[in-house]
Order: structure tokens, then C-alpha cells, then sequence
């Protein structure tokens, strides 16, 4: 009554209960937890006459829909149940969480524990779902939102992408594979390069960037030096800035032009140790300036900030399993194979592991329209393809096109390529160049962006990589001081200030 004689929120009291029935009507559906279901291979599977139920955080499911959705044989004799399928028995007996697992032609039979015991229930029986699925040598995820466990034989799946990418294929196994003992040495030189125009009072050119990057890397521990003018891109940035805020900004900018036009930034990575080591004495004084009460400025702008555990905090990983997972990553890479890797970790992110069989061909289907095998032309081991499209909408005045080439030499596994991309809309007009030559040893990479009567923005980079005889340090040189990142940064801003 309050609400509707002060705040008017509704006309009268039969509005406000229309009101709160269509809002808890809404809570309800948002709400909704929809039944157990699994998924295999991207179609759910049909429990005719019984249906998943969780019990005690497992998923329990109709052992012989699941088994002979997975084409296995089931048959049950003597109170013991077995499937069989390629040649593979697994026999298990109701209440008891063990199951003998007998392959006929390795001569083997083995007993091994499951995470939940078999039950009857209505006269069928109920096993494990990850557990079986893992025995017989699917992938297994869980998606909470739908409520559906995922089952998926990932080799298939993979070599099911890569039936239209074999060209592609070829040429990521002409890659050269690193031993992981020997240092190597990358170098790349990078240059931005902007060009406002104006017709009247002349052009203006800024360097914005203008630097180098070199990195001694052995297996995943890596030493990197970057060295960097950035002085005309942050200018340019506060002199745009100071016509709305002021001319503070670009005065300051001025008062630290030194620091601007030679940045460092030192970075060692220690994968043994799983720690990292920071070193960027402008980052320091910027995060210094902006601590409260001059937090922090009694550290020495030279000093190491130290970050442990990096990946084991980061991705919850070990560095054997980080480096395991990288070794099995570059041995026998393929286009499928990097598909599915991605399509997993946004399914992780997400968690929507329901959709992962329809997002992975959906992004094989997209790669498909410029690296399918069919999209090439031969000559030799060097294989080319077209990329050519374009759209328009005259009612809105847009228009997009792309053209160019690449060629893959299959052999050496160097790439080539050029094209362009122009895009029009009622209010812009851009034309983007590319242009790349990459080989196990060097590599030129070179963009334009040319927005129409505005400006030219021209990038520039370099790469080249060799052997070294020097592996990448594990720790900053002896004597220079080191200290807790994590540490330090929280104590530029205190949880509590003084009265």
C-alpha cells in the first residue's frame, strides 16, 4: 500500500498482484533444472523405459541403452553383466564397485575399481556413466547448466574435422619439431607507423611504435628483452585526450618523455619452478605514482617482482602437465586437433559442454570456406588458394569485400600470401592490406589500414630465429633485488587507511 500511495510503482493493488504472478511466473522458468540427459557424439541418447538419476554426485544410467549405444553386446548370466565390444569384455557383478576388464587378443585380464557400485532399480540396471564411457575410451564432460553428461570419442572426432583439411594437414606436419634441450634465440623488430591526413595544412607522420623483442627460450623456460619507443603514440593519445580533459595530460606526457621513448621490459620464466620473474621500471613508477600516500616508492625502480606458481594459479595446471600437454600439442598437430583444443576450453569457460559436437563443425565449416582441401591448387608441394568474397546492402550503403591468395609449400613449411579487405558503411570507408612470408627461420609480416580522408596506419614486423648456445636464465642476476609481486601491489593500496 505504501508503494502504491508514494512511489506510484503500481496503478493499484490487482496490478501489483498481475505483476509479482508474471514475476514469479518468470522466476520460476528461469529457474528450471531440466531432467539428467547424456549426450553421445553430439545426438542425446533414448532411455526408453528408464531414466538417468544422480546419486551421490554420480550420474547412474540404464546400463544396456548406454552400452549398446556405445555398440557394445550386453548380456547378463549367473548375477554377472558383461559388454563386449572390439574383442574387449567388461564383466561386473550389482553391488560390487569392481569390473574385470578381458581382452581376448592381448591375452589380458584385469580388475579395476569404479567410482560408484551397480544397482537395480524397477528391474534394470544402473552403472556409472564417466566410468563406463572412460572404459570404453570416450572423452567425458559434465555440463551443469543442462544438466547432461557429454560423451565423445575424441581421435573420431577429430579425424572426422580434418577430412577436408589434409592439404592444410600436410603442411603443419612439414613444421620443424624442436628438441625441447635445445635453446633457441627469436629476434623480431616492430614498426607502427600513422599518418594523419589533412589536405590543407599537410600531412602529419608519427612513429607510435618503434622497437624490438628477443626471447632465448628452452623447452617452456624463456628469457625475453623488450625494448620499446612508444613516446608518439602516448603523446598523440593526450594531445586527443587533453581537447576534451585538458592539457594536463599531455604535459605530463612531456615530463616523462625520456622514460616513453626507451622502454624496457624483462621477463624470465622459470618452468621448473614455475615462477616468473617481472622487471619494468615505467610500469613501476606509474603503478608508484598512482599508489595512495607514496605506497611503494621506497622500492628501487630496478627490482625483479617476483610471481609463483604462475601456471599452477593461473590454469590449475603442474608444469609436467603444461609441458606435457604442450609436447603432445606440437607432435602429430592438425587442424582438427586445434579446432577441438579450442572448442574444449570455450566449452570450459562457458560451460556449455552440450553444444561442443555443433560448435567444432561449426568453426570447421567457417575454416573450411579458405583452407578446405578443395580451395587449393597444386604445383609441386606448393599449394595455393583463392580467398575471394564480398557482400552488399544498397538500402543501407554497406558494402565488404575480401581478395588475395596464400600458398603453402608443403615441404619446407614456409607460407606466402597477400590480400586486401575493404569495408564500407554510411559513415566509414577502410581498405586493409596484408601481406606475410613465413619460414621455420624468419619471417615478414606487413598490415596497412587506410581509413578514407582520416588516416594510414602501417605495421611493420620482422622475426628471425636460430639456434642458441645459451639457455635462457632461471633467476635475475645475483645481487639484483627481487620481491613478491602480489605482496608489494597490495600494499600500494591498504585495505585500511589511518583515521
Amino acid at each position: 500500500d505504501q508503494d502504491i500511495a508514494e512511489w506510484q510503482a503500481w496503478g493499484n493493488r490487482e496490478e501489483f498482484y498481475r505483476n509479482t504472478a508474471v514475476s514469479l511466473t518468470w522466476d520460476d522458468e528461469w529457474a528450471f533444472v531440466p531432467p539428467l540427459s547424456v549426450q553421445l557424439d553430439g545426438e542425446t541418447v533414448d532411455f526408453p523405459d528408464a531414466q538417468p538419476e544422480a546419486v551421490s554426485g554420480r550420474t547412474m544410467v540404464p546400463f544396456r541403452a548406454i552400452a549398446e549405444a556405445l555398440g557394445a553386446q550386453v548380456s547378463y548370466a549367473d548375477g554377472s553383466v558383461t559388454a563386449e565390444k572390439d574383442g574387449i569384455r567388461y564383466a561386473f557383478a550389482l553391488g560390487i564397485d569392481r569390473m574385470r576388464v578381458s581382452d581376448a587378443k592381448a591375452g589380458t585380464s584385469t580388475e579395476v575399481q569404479m567410482d560408484a557400485a551397480p544397482y537395480q532399480k524397477n528391474g534394470r540396471t544402473y552403472v556409472p556413466v564417466r566410468f563406463f564411457a572412460e572404459a570404453f575410451g570416450l572423452t567425458v564432460r559434465w555440463d551443469a547448466r543442462e544438466q547432461t553428461a557429454v560423451l565423445y570419442d575424441r581421435d573420431a572426432l577429430i579425424a572426422e574435422l580434418d577430412e577436408r583439411f589434409t592439404v592444410v594437414n600436410e603442411w603443419l606436419a612439414a613444421q620443424p619439431v624442436y628438441d625441447g634441450e635445445q635453446a633457441l634465440y627469436t629476434a623480431a623488430a616492430i614498426r607502427v607507423l600513422y599518418t594523419a591526413l589533412n589536405s590543407i595544412d599537410g600531412d602529419e607522420q608519427y612513429t607510435l611504435l618503434d622497437g624490438t623483442v628477443e626471447v632465448v627460450s628452452q623447452g617452456q623456460s624463456m628469457e625475453m628483452d623488450i625494448q620499446l619507443d612508444i613516446y608518439a603514440l602516448v603523446q598523440m593519445i593526450a594531445e586527443q585526450s587533453g581537447r576534451i580533459v585538458g592539457e594536463e595530460l599531455a604535459q605530463q606526457v612531456e615530463q616523462i618523455q625520456e622514460q616513453l621513448e626507451n622502454v624496457r621490459f624483462e621477463m624470465i620464466y622459470d618452468a621448473d619452478a614455475d615462477t616468473l620473474y617481472l622487471r619494468c621500471p615505467l610500469l613501476f613508477d606509474l603503478l608508484t605514482a598512482a599508489a595512495l600516500d607514496g605506497a611503494g616508492a621506497d622500492i628501487a625502480p630496478e627490482t625483479w617482482f617476483r610471481v609463483e606458481n604462475l601456471m599452477e594459479n593461473a590454469l590449475g595446471l603442474t608444469g609436467e602437465e603444461v609441458s606435457d600437454g604442450l609436447a603432445a600439442m606440437s607432435s602429430g598437430l592438425t587442424v582438427g586437433g586445434l579446432l577441438l583444443a579450442q572448442t574444449e576450453q570455450n566449452c570450459e569457460v562457458w560451460g556449455n559442454y552440450s553444444e561442443l559436437w555443433y560448435n567444432a563443425h561449426w568453426d570447421a565449416d567457417q575454416m573450411a570456406g579458405y583452407a578446405a582441401d578443395d580451395k587449393f591448387t597444386q604445383s609441386g608441394a606448393r599449394y595455393t588458394a583463392a580467398l575471394e568474397n564480398s557482400s552488399e546492402d544498397t538500402e543501407w550503403g554497406q558494402s565488404y569485400y575480401i581478395k588475395g591468395a596464400y600458398t603453402l609449400d608443403t615441404q619446407s613449411g614456409a607460407v606466402t600470401g597477400a590480400f586486401e579487405i575493404r569495408d564500407t558503411t554510411s559513415y566509414s570507408d577502410t581498405l586493409a592490406t596484408y601481406s606475410f612470408e613465413l619460414t621455420a627461420a624468419s619471417g615478414q609480416i606487413a598490415i596497412s589500414v587506410h581509413e578514407k580522408n582520416q588516416s594510414i596506419t602501417q605495421i611493420m614486423i620482422d622475426i628471425t630465429q636460430e639456434a642458441s648456445d645459451t639457455a635462457p636464465a632461471a633467476q635475475p642476476p645475483e645481487g639484483d633485488p627481487v620481491i613478491d609481486l602480489v605482496d608489494w601491489y597490495e600494499g600500494l593500496w591498504p585495505a585500511e587507511q589511518p583515521a
